[in-house]
């Protein structure tokens, strides 16, 4: 499971690493397509590695077979991409596919489908990959650890209904054994996405949800990829036309790097041929105009409810 869960990580060809993997380490290589001024030809001229563990992955799955007794036969079984699934266990003699794996549609949302949930998983961690990526591989472990710990003594008690109540009872334990792994590995990934929205948004890590003061710590991009993208550059020198306020604002959350973006933005503010002074001054007035010119052509104020005015 860990093959098919494969990015090359620790290789030359690592998918995690570099400009292609944003600066979170995204290993997802969309499908090309022509976009914009993108044509079919510029897709020919370049390419992105494929990964083994490919985003699109409808499902993956390992079979485990018995030389000795068939009926111990299961797949280690998966919906959605590997890296962002969590495999369970799916016994062959069952009369039904447990019903989290059964159902989904690329219609509408489901919450109860594998497919989907995993897929919720995969989407958010991708934008954070380099730090969710832990929680996402250890909530796996723990699941599938556990499952792996549980067959011997399932296989074990399906032998036993099979003598004690033939093919009919060993076949519906099985079947109830794969619903109950089922169960667990989905819960245990619908819970894993309700933690990493929790924890990862919008440019930070929340933690230490069990005590009183939230530790939150910034994911500001790393320096590579700022360099790369012209952070660094002043506004005029890299062309985005973006005054320099916008730029220097989210830099840091040092006092001396907010004061300098604060002065930046009074400069930008200032701009102009009007000052403050005289615009505060020519609101007081328009607003003392109005009312003046609204009790002479309205009479003066009263506390009738007068209703609307019909349209003209």
């Amino acid at each position: 499971m860990r093959f098919q869960r494969d990015h090359y990580e620790g290789t030359p060809f690592d998918m995690t690493k570099g400009p292609k993997s944003g600066p979170y380490g995204d290993p997802d290589r969309y499908d090309a397509a022509p976009n914009g001024d993108l044509t079919q030809e510029d897709i020919d001229r370049g390419h992105f590695e494929r990964a083994i563990s490919i985003f699109r992955a409808s499902y993956s799955f390992v079979s485990i077979l018995d030389p000795y007794n068939p009926d111990n036969a299961f797949l280690w079984f998966g919906q959605y991409a590997p890296h962002a699934t969590t495999y369970t266990p799916v016994f062959v003699q069952s009369t039904d596919v447990p019903k989290q794996l059964s159902r989904g549609s690329l219609y509408a949302f489901d919450r109860e489908s594998s497919f989907w949930i995993h897929a919720l998983v995969g989407n958010w961690a991708a934008r954070f990959y380099t730090y969710a990526r832990p929680f996402v591989a250890r909530v796996q472990d723990e699941v599938e650890s556990h499952a792996d710990g549980m067959l011997r003594s399932v296989l074990i008690e399906a032998a036993q209904h099979k003598r004690e109540g033939g093919i009919p009872a060993m076949v519906d334990f099985l079947t109830k054994q794969s619903e109950t792994f089922a169960h667990r590995a989905h819960s245990a990934s619908s819970d894993l996405f309700d933690y990493l929205v929790t924890a990862f948004h919008d440019g930070y890590q929340v933690s230490n949800f069990y005590a009183k003061v939230l530790t939150v710590q910034s994911i500001f991009y790393p320096k590579w990829w700022l360099q790369q993208v012209g952070f660094f550059d002043g506004a005029e020198e890299s062309g985005d036309g973006e005054p320099a306020a916008v730029t220097a604002a989210p830099a840091s959350s040092s006092s001396g790097v907010v004061a300098k973006a604060k002065t930046e933005i009074v400069k930008v503010a200032h701009k102009g041929s009007v000052s403050y002074f005289t615009t505060t001054v020519l609101v007081i007035l328009s607003g003392l105009a109005g009312v003046f010119l609204g009790r002479k052509f309205h009479g003066p104020l009263t506390t009738k409810k007068q209703g609307y005015r019909p349209l003209q």
